[in-house]
């Protein structure tokens, strides 16, 4: 008999679709750990229906329609129907955690469920004010970057949050960090490597966009001589990269290969193999207040990881982790010149893994629940 359920909502593609999804997942984990049922209400983008629908994958799996055009995305924000929808369907329901959604969201959440005597909690994982879409939807994006970070613990008293810079902001609440966690357990952790001994890999596994800075990877890469070295770079094309930067044409060679958009599963399959893993992120607010879920697996699959000194990674940080100051070219090149005289030796790690943060989140639960 479980001790009542717990229903997470938000902007995440579940199984696996975005890091949002790999957060709630292995969160979720958590709580059943903890004797609690965990229900999802999740989005999918590339599809119109109304309501709300159950995944043909997990009975407590659902999903709605990602908002389509300013007028459907105004009406989202205030509308807590779907969420209630799924609540109804779960009568022992305990909490409600609304994970990264706008300030306003989560007040008509909050105001809904306390007629129903359940509690609402926020789960945040980043300060960020950019998003694509209507110039509305990107003023509004804005302003409310600054109502979450300056004012959402005005609002909520129990907050589960990713970083020392969060965990500062809200100081006072009930507060529950958790940085991206895995279940090294899962198969996607024990599949296959494939590798040659006589090729250090260097790999990059994102996308292009405001946080990365796989630019400096790429040109600081094209200043190693030797021949025997090749840099990966998975979740873009060529063409990609070059519209952003056709300025680093010259520095490609041979050596550094594109892979575009692959599935997670493939994605960690290549993260196993590699010899290094690498990351580059510059030191704003945006990236100081997250916590890069690429650094939490990276980690867990034992290999070598360069990257920026953002957020807590220090915290985390071994000696398999080299760790540069900023994303400087030449301090980069530096950080792949020591991987390169590293003894490799690949062992999956369990600093992230769900199981260690149990006993916290137990606490967390009896403060929310009280």
């Amino acid at each position: 008999m479980a001790k009542g359920t717990i229903i997470y909502m938000g902007n995440f593609e579940l199984p696996d679709k975005n890091a949002a999804a790999h957060r709630v997942v292995n969160n979720g984990k958590v709580f059943t750990a903890l004797g609690y049922r965990t229900a999802f209400l999740g989005t999918v983008k590339n599809e119109s229906f109304s309501g709300i629908r159950q995944s043909d994958y997990n009975e407590n799996i659902f999903e709605e329609a990602y908002p389509k055009g300013t007028k459907n995305w105004i009406h989202h924000l205030f509308d807590t129907k779907n969420i209630e929808a799924v609540a109804e369907k779960y009568p022992d329901t305990c909490l409600v955690i609304t994970y990264n959604v706008p300030l306003v969201t989560f007040k008509a959440v909050k105001k809904t469920f306390a007629k129903k005597n359940i509690k609402v909690a926020y789960d945040c994982t980043e300060w960020n004010d950019y998003t694509v879409g209507s110039l509305p939807k990107r003023w509004y994006k804005k302003i409310d970057e600054k109502q979450i970070r300056t004012k959402l613990h005005k609002h909520c008293g129990d907050i589960i949050v990713i970083s020392s810079l969060m965990e500062k902001q809200y100081q006072g609440k009930n507060l529950l960090k958790l940085p991206p966690l895995v279940d090294v357990d899962e198969p996607i952790w024990h599949q296959e490597v494939e590798k040659n001994p006589k090729i250090f890999e260097f790999c990059f596994a994102g996308t292009v966009g405001v946080k990365e800075r796989v630019d400096r990877i790429v040109n600081a890469f094209s200043q190693l001589k030797q021949d025997n070295v090749r840099l990966r770079i998975i979740g873009i094309t060529k063409e990609e990269y070059l519209s952003i930067y056709p300025e680093s044409k010259q520095r490609l060679d041979s050596r550094i290969s594109f892979m575009g958009f692959i599935s997670h599963e493939e994605s960690i399959r290549y993260l196993l193999s590699t010899d290094c893993y690498i990351f580059m992120r510059d030191k704003t607010r945006q990236n100081q207040a997250g916590f890069p879920t690429k650094f939490a697996e990276s980690y867990t699959s034992g290999v070598t990881v360069i990257c920026s000194d953002v957020s807590d990674i220090k915290h985390y940080a071994d000696e398999d982790v080299i760790i540069v100051e900023n994303t400087d070219e030449q301090q980069i090149v530096k950080a792949f010149h020591i991987a390169l005289s590293k003894k490799i030796s690949t062992h999956l790690k369990n600093q992230f893994d769900y199981r260690r943060f149990i006993m916290q989140t137990d606490k967390w639960l009896d403060n929310a629940l009280k």
